[in-house]
């Protein structure tokens, strides 16, 4: 639990948002910057934007890359994200 709640999230922020949107990337548009590192880390948690769960694991992952962008804070994009998980983690544990 502990890996999936907080050091999956924070290390996954650290890579897509801080390394690829806020080093690698960017140069580039900023919406270009925002919509390649969510497809990026959509991809690499095995999804396909062409699938129900790659669509709805599409939109938090945007947001993450939105709260990056708007906040530059590296830390409130882990925030969001380790929420994220701490909600779908229960939610399996509930309805499984």
């Amino acid at each position: 639990m502990l890996h999936l709640v907080i050091v999956g999230p924070i290390l996954e922020e650290l890579l897509f948002q801080g390394i690829i949107q806020g080093g690698i990337l960017k140069s580039f548009n900023v919406y270009i910057n925002v919509f390649i590192t969510t497809l990026l880390f959509l991809f690499a948690h095995g999804f396909s934007i062409f699938s129900f769960n790659g669509l709805s694991s599409f939109i938090p992952l945007l947001s993450f890359s939105l709260i990056y962008l708007k906040t530059k804070d590296i830390k409130m994009s882990c925030f969001g994200h380790m929420i994220n998980s701490l909600l779908v983690t229960l939610l399996h544990i509930l309805y499984n």
